[in-house]
């Protein structure tokens, strides 16, 4: 039988499964008494469950011959089922070498500034022409996230890394024996590309590994690594640089790459988990939306007793032996032996946990089963009912029993799809339709991605996280352009420690910030009962809005009054923990706001931001000449000011918009 037969077959099986056993319509509760008793009791529920998850078959490490991704069998860690149920210290492990990859794409922009000079010497060019370079550079690394998240998506995190940083091993040789500026500026080009992999699906990495309640944390050791290059960048590309020129940077990068490749093969097993489906995903959202509403409507005092007792278990209240979030891919079910005494569908409804779901990278999709995917959209495109009768998209309210009836009917469909499918499924396609599928599913099925700026609390999160990584470059550069310059004139080696100060700050910034958006997650989980991406935003998004258009001004304005060289500095160490903040949050908010697609929203984050870092790196040195240096940081700190603005109207409206609207058809529209 057929990968995709057994995929199909499991996947009835599933959905059979889930329309088998709907949850009966909870008894009226008598007293506020006596929800808060079972908001504990699923509580106490939720904590023996993860205990005893550690026992079942979704903990199990997975076989040598059945795990995933190139070269896997020579992987010294075992790869999980599911990448959550890792210890916490093999966890972090994971988590430093991902956060070690990641030093690469930054790397490779500032480790060339110390070493220009010799650059336009050798290969006979100038200034502007290696900032093109520079920008290019940049360009690439916004750009290609897109491909690379999309297709980690389907074939797993493994496979890209090994393949990207194969491709950069390769494209820095090239660079490094470069004859001209021309090919220099291809294979720079071709660098960045290879690099930026990591910097979108090592975030997707990270979700894999923690939950939503740990997730700050993870994410900031994640985003040090890549803050942090170009602190340790211009030191190595000076201190290597001054004795053997450009060329040694490029063959230090050539080492590095091939010495990470070795590590990500040894140490780094698949972490993209085996048990999610897109229609969890959608009951998911729809969940979501209900909640919210819910939330909108306490906030008013509008609830009635009715809606308290239909939303009585927060939505992390899950039973995770649901069916349907367990497919893996090979199409088997990880079905759980439940104890009666603490989990029962006769008391629990069965929800969706938001961790189960929040990878829309299914099985369908990596195993080569498109078809079963557009038959389970094309019947998710009825107004399909979530596991508590919730309409998929716009929340509106219905009837319980016909919910029900309604969530029965849709499962129904989704099964008569698939059979019609598994009847079919031995054609395959060949010759010429067979490779324009292929490359419409790897080319420009990862383009559509793009649908998710509609989505206004996305697109606002990402316009502020943008322009605050432009002005990033712009501090990045003006360091290297100012004290390498009268009055200053420092060497190669003491410019590359000029960058100490705001490395420090992201360094001690990062032992706190995460933890601090954690806390605030929690908070709002423990008080309302679910979670709420924009609890994220609160102080330490306002100081980050304050302090860092404050920064600009101070560093500014003393490189434009020539004054003493550490006072700029005060500015630069205060830039590092604002900006920490500013990305660790906003990064966060994106992978929550789109639940199964943290990925892709990452890759559109570097999407927007390295378009601007490409254009900061091609006027800074216009602009300083023009303005100076205190006007333009002065102009710099307005925009950034006013686009904080955003941060506010996050946190206000984007609650209403999650409720109205209609985000499945931005998911609809990615998986056509």
């Amino acid at each position: 039988m057929s990968k995709d037969q057994s995929g199909a077959d499991s996947i009835s099986s599933s959905v059979r499964d889930v329309g088998q056993n709907q949850p009966k319509p909870l008894e009226p509760r008598l007293s506020q008494e006596d929800e808060e008793q079972a908001k504990n009791a699923n509580t106490l529920k939720r904590e023996r469950l993860a205990k005893t998850l550690s026992s079942t078959s979704i903990s199990q490490i997975v076989p040598k011959d059945e795990r995933r991704g190139l070269l896997s069998s020579m992987c010294l860690i075992p790869e999980y089922q599911d990448a959550r149920n890792y210890p916490d210290r093999m966890k972090k492990s994971l988590v430093l070498i991902i956060a070690t990859a990641a030093v690469i794409g930054p790397m490779g922009t500032s480790i060339i500034f110390p070493v220009i000079d010799d650059l336009t010497d050798v290969l006979h060019t100038n200034t502007k022409i290696v900032n093109v370079s520079v920008g290019i550079y940049l360009l690439s690394m916004g750009i290609f996230p897109i491909w690379w998240s999309s297709i980690s998506e389907r074939i797993g995190r493994r496979t890209v890394y090994i393949i990207s940083f194969s491709f950069l091993f390769c494209f820095c040789i090239g660079a490094a024996l470069t004859p001209n500026i021309e090919a220099f500026i291809v294979f720079r080009m071709l660098m960045g590309a290879s690099s930026s992999s990591v910097q979108s699906i090592g975030s997707g990495g990270i979700n894999d590994l923690y939950r939503s309640q740990e997730l700050g944390k993870a994410m900031s050791l994640f985003y040090l690594g890549t803050l942090v290059a170009p602190f340790i960048s211009p030191i190595i590309g000076g201190a290597i640089g001054s004795k053997w020129g450009f060329r040694g940077t490029c063959w230090f990068m050539v080492i590095f790459a091939g010495c990470l490749w070795f590590l990500i093969v040894l140490c780094l097993p698949e972490t993209l988990r085996r048990q999610e489906s897109a229609e969890a995903i959608a009951k998911y959202l729809s969940q979501l939306n209900e909640d919210t509403k819910r939330f909108n409507q306490e906030q008013q005092g509008q609830v009635d007793d009715e809606r308290k007792i239909q939303n009585s278990t927060p939505i992390s209240d899950i039973n995770h032996n649901n069916n349907i979030d367990n497919i893996n891919k090979d199409g088997d079910n990880n079905n759980n032996e439940k104890d009666p005494d603490e989990t029962s569908s006769e008391d629990t409804p069965q929800f969706f946990d938001a961790d189960d779901v929040r990878s829309i990278a299914t099985n369908l999709s990596r195993n080569n089963i498109d078809e079963i995917r557009e038959a389970i959209s094309r019947v998710s495109s009825h107004p399909a009912v979530a596991a508590e009768g919730l309409p998929l998209s716009r929340i509106n309210t219905v009837d319980r029993v016909q919910a029900a009836q309604l969530e029965r009917t849709n499962l129904e469909k989704v099964v008569t799809e698939l059979s019609k499918l598994k009847s079919n499924s031995s054609v395959q396609p060949s010759g010429w339709p067979h490779y324009r599928h292929i490359l419409y599913i790897y080319l420009i099925k990862p383009t559509k991605s793009v649908v998710f700026l509609r989505y206004p609390p996305v697109l606002l999160m990402l316009i502020y996280s943008a322009i605050s990584f432009m002005c990033l470059y712009f501090v990045n550069i003006s360091i290297t352009y100012q004290y390498s310059r009268a009055p200053y004139n420092f060497s190669t080696i003491i410019v590359g420690l000029c960058y100490i100060p705001n490395s420090t700050s992201y360094i001690l910034t990062s032992l706190f910030s995460g933890r601090w958006i954690d806390k605030l997650l929690q908070n709002f989980e423990k008080k309302h009962g679910f979670l709420s991406p924009e609890a994220r935003i609160s102080w330490n998004c306002y100081i980050a809005a304050i302090i860092l258009p404050l920064s600009l001004l101070i560093s500014g304005w003393c490189w434009d009054k020539k004054t003493f060289w550490i006072i700029p500095m005060v500015g630069t160490f205060i830039w590092g923990a604002g900006s920490l903040l500013v990305i660790n949050t906003t990064v966060t908010y994106v992978v929550d706001s789109l639940p199964g697609r943290g990925a892709t929203g990452v890759a559109l984050n570097n999407l927007l931001r390295q378009l601007l870092a490409t254009l900061a790196c091609f006027v800074q040195e216009p602009l300083t000449v023009a303005l100076g240096p205190g006007v333009l940081y002065s102009i710099l700190a307005g925009i950034l000011f006013v686009s904080g603005s955003t941060l506010l109207i996050v946190k206000r409206y984007s609650s209403q918009w999650r409720e109205n609207y209609d985000l499945q058809k931005l998911y609809d529209i990615v998986d056509s």
